[in-house]
């Protein structure tokens, strides 16, 4: 119960930090966001135990509306939050090997110390990711590099497929048919089922016709 406690209180410290940058706390969602044109930029915290020890994680990310649109159609019946959902979204305890003990979560106390490695990590990095994920090619750089290790990444989707190839069309990469065949070995490999990959392919015929490609 305490932990849970500290774990709302998180989002009060940090909550006039965020607010400085054009973010917006949405208790609801547990997490802050800051609302564009484009989509929006996300900011969440959430709980992680390991046996005896707690830990806040923190996951950041952003929706690209113009990647969900073409996504949606095609995962609305496999997927039931599409309109809650992030284009992408990166967790600060696997950023670069985050030591865990910046985070680590058991009395009050900790709470000053666990929002000061956080609102660090935005003002060297964070921020600064963010704005460059913006940019379509810059994050299909770094889903490519990311998706070659889908299984050490916690809370991977299947839809994180269908995304990159949906930037790759919109960014006209000329290796789009190898992306085509490498998220599609990828569903396999991380056993999705026949359905979904069915789907897959649909979506993928739907792209290889229209003027992306």
């Amino acid at each position: 119960m305490l932990r849970h406690a500290l774990y709302s209180q998180s989002f009060r410290v940090l909550e006039p930090f965020f607010k400085e940058e054009g973010f917006s706390y949405l208790p609801l969602a547990y997490q802050f966001r800051k609302t564009e044109d484009w989509g929006w930029q996300t900011i969440s915290l959430s709980l992680k135990n390991e046996g005896n020890q707690t830990y806040i994680d923190c996951h950041f990310g952003l929706r690209l509306n113009i990647v969900e649109q073409l996504v949606e159609p095609y995962a609305r019946t496999l997927w039931e939050n599409l309109a809650e959902d992030s284009t992408y979204q990166c967790s600060l305890l696997q950023f670069h090997k985050v030591e865990q003990s910046h985070l680590h979560l058991s009395r009050e106390s900790d709470l000053d110390r666990l929002a000061a490695h956080i609102k660090d990590f935005f003002r060297r990095e964070g921020f600064g990711l963010l704005g460059q994920w913006q940019e379509l090619p810059r994050l299909h750089q770094w889903i490519s590099r990311e998706s070659k290790q889908p299984k050490a990444l916690p809370g991977f989707s299947f839809l994180n497929c269908f995304r990159a190839l949906a930037i790759a069309s919109l960014i006209q990469v000329p290796d789009w048919e190898q992306k085509q065949r490498y998220y599609g070995q990828l569903l396999r490999d991380i056993d999705c089922p026949l359905m979904i990959r069915e789907k897959y392919q649909e979506f993928s015929r739907q792209l290889a016709t229209t003027a992306l490609n």
